[in-house]
Parts: C-alpha cells; sequence; structure tokens
C-alpha cells in the first residue's frame, strides 16, 4: 500500500505541464511531493502505535523483570546473530533487499527511458506492480502453508528475477512487438504478473522472523521479537541507501545525463541502464538466494520447538 501511494502521488505532483512534458523532471515538484509522503509516513506510523497499544497487556511477559541498560540491549544483540538460523535469515535478506531496492529505484527511470511510455503511463507501471504484490498475498501465505516458507521463497527468487531479466532481454535484443496496440499492454501484462512472483519473500520473510523468534526462546529461555524484527528493519533501512547509491552508479555507468529529455537518450544507453539494473539485481538475488538453501528452520522443525515451547509453558500436557 505504501509503495502504492508512493507513485499514485506521484501521477498528481508529476503531472506534465508545457515547460515539463516529462513531469518527473520538474524540481520544484519535489519538495511538496517529499513533503506530503512524509506526513503519510509520520501518520501512518502515529496510528499503528496507537491502535495496537492496547495490544502490549497481552503479550508474553517475562518471567524475570530485567531492567533495560546499553549493556543488555548490545548483549540480546549478539545472543541473536549467534543463532544460526537468523544469522543466515538477516545475511539473505540484507542481499537480497539492495537487489530490490535497485529494481524499485529504477523503475521510473526504466519506465521513462527504457520502456519510453508515454508521461501518464510512467508512475502507472510501478503502481500496477504495488497493486499486484497486495492482491497475490494471501496466494503466498497458503503456498507457503503447503510447501514451507523457505522453499516458497527460493522459488519466488527463481522464477520471478528470471522471468524479469528475461524480460529485459527480450526488449534489448528486439524480440518485443513495438506497434502500440501490444506494446504497452504487454509490458503491464508481464510486470503485473512478474510482480505478483516476485511478493513472495515479502510477505514471507516476517514470519520466518517470528519462527526464529521461537527458536531462540527455546535456545535462551527468552523472548526478543523487539530485538529480531529491529535488525531486520534496521538492515532494510540501510539496505534502501545503499541499493539507491548503486542505482545512481548505474546510471552514472550507463551515462544517463541529468535532466535527458526521453526523446534525446540513445538507444545504447538505455539499454546499458536496463542492463545494470536487472543484471545487478540478478547477481544480487542468485547470492542472496544460496544464504537461503542454507537456512535450517523448515515447517517440521518449528512444529517440533512449538511444541517443546509448550512443553515448558505447561508441562501438564507431557503428563
Amino acid at each position: 500500500i505504501g509503495t502504492g501511494l508512493v507513485f499514485l502521488a506521484g501521477i498528481w505532483f508529476f503531472s506534465a505541464t508545457r515547460e515539463y512534458p516529462t513531469g518527473q523532471l520538474n524540481p520544484g515538484r519535489y519538495l511538496p511531493y517529499g513533503v506530503a509522503l512524509g506526513l503519510v509516513i509520520f501518520l501512518s506510523i502515529s496510528a499503528s502505535s496507537l491502535f495496537t497499544h492496547n495490544a502490549i497487556a497481552h503479550l508474553p511477559q517475562p518471567t524475570v523483570q530485567v531492567r533495560f541498560s546499553v549493556k543488555s540491549a548490545f548483549l540480546d544483540m549478539w545472543r541473536v546473530i549467534r543463532l544460526r538460523s537468523f544469522s543466515i535469515l538477516l545475511a539473505a535478506f540484507f542481499i537480497w533487499v539492495i537487489g530490490l531496492y535497485i529494481f524499485r529505484v529504477g523503475e521510473i527511470y526504466l519506465a521513462t527511458y527504457f520502456w519510453r511510455l508515454d508521461q501518464e503511463l510512467v508512475f502507472m507501471l510501478p503502481l500496477a506492480n504495488a497493486v499486484a504484490a497486495l492482491a497475490i498475498t494471501p496466494v503466498w501465505v497458503l503456498v507457503s502453508r503447503r510447501v514451507g516458507k523457505k522453499w516458497t521463497v527460493l522459488g519466488s527468487l527463481v522464477v520471478g528475477v528470471s522471468a524479469y531479466c528475461l524480460f529485459v532481454a527480450a526488449k534489448v535484443y528486439g524480440l518485443m512487438p513495438v506497434e502500440e496496440r501490444w506494446y504497452v499492454p504487454m509490458v503491464f501484462g508481464i510486470s503485473f504478473l512478474i510482480a505478483m512472483i516476485l511478493a513472495a519473500p515479502q510477505v514471507i520473510t516476517g514470519s520466518m522472523v517470528a519462527d526464529v523468534a521461537d527458536e531462540f526462546e527455546l535456545v535462551s529461555g527468552l523472548r526478543r521479537e523487539g530485538v529480531l524484527f529491529g535488525a531486520i528493519n534496521f538492515m532494510s533501512k540501510l539496505c534502501t541507501g545503499i541499493g539507491a547509491q548503486l542505482t545512481g552508479l548505474i546510471i552514472l555507468y550507463a551515462g544517463l545525463r541529468p535532466k535527458a529529455n526521453p526523446e534525446d537518450v540513445p538507444l545504447s544507453v538505455s539499454n546499458d541502464l536496463a542492463i545494470g539494473i536487472s543484471g545487478s539485481y540478478f547477481l544480487l538475488a542468485l547470492v542472496a538466494m544460496l544464504l537461503f538453501i542454507l537456512y535450517p528452520l523448515n515447517q517440521a522443525r518449528h512444529c517440533e520447538i512449538q511444541q517443546q515451547l509448550r512443553l515448558r509453558k505447561f508441562p501438564e500436557v507431557a503428563t
């Protein structure tokens, strides 16, 4: 929803004008655009905090009250990092999200300079991709229950990233129809399907962290969801910056000049841009996939962990 709002707002803020037919090249629109999205972020975070505050009383409570200290916080971080399943998940997440943000940051550039969509369609393409990810979420939840979270993520990455790279290669090598009647529906249709496939890791990784929280409780006797999800969220923010910087280097490598009009950009430059973005995404996703293969928590092991936790909390069940 948040990603969709970014591009939905972009349609309005970056509408074409006589001076800027390509609206996203208008520098005067970025300040109000940033302020508007900042307000949305502030309001959504405030609302989520306020409306979930009454759930605190129903959360698992520690058996021993320990006062907070900076030392204990760092000790908790060290404990969770030493857990093999979490260290592998964190490393795989870190690599994959860098590639994901290269893809996301590059979406507008590719829509403008590579796919060369009309101005009114440039923001519609990533918006459609966001809608696809939202629509397919319940399906991926059901699939993960049938085949396991790890293999659902791996299958999604293998099929989705490969399909995206082949999609870009088809355009680079002139294998796509250029007639306006078929070109735009094909770009939107294939992008929509790929976005549906690639939504699985975004849907499932949070649930995998929750599984690790159960394993950590079994090993240490402590509930540390805050540390686990805090590490994941911190890595996500870090990856946002790294992905944006790498995309900037790809743009520099491709030779795309600042404020360039799409009509003036040579085909070789737009192709190099697309190859750089899709190639980087593929290589990073490949490394992430290799790490996900090493992730040790499967469905059977997690059920066993939950059973042991129940027996620990309610020993009378064992008798």
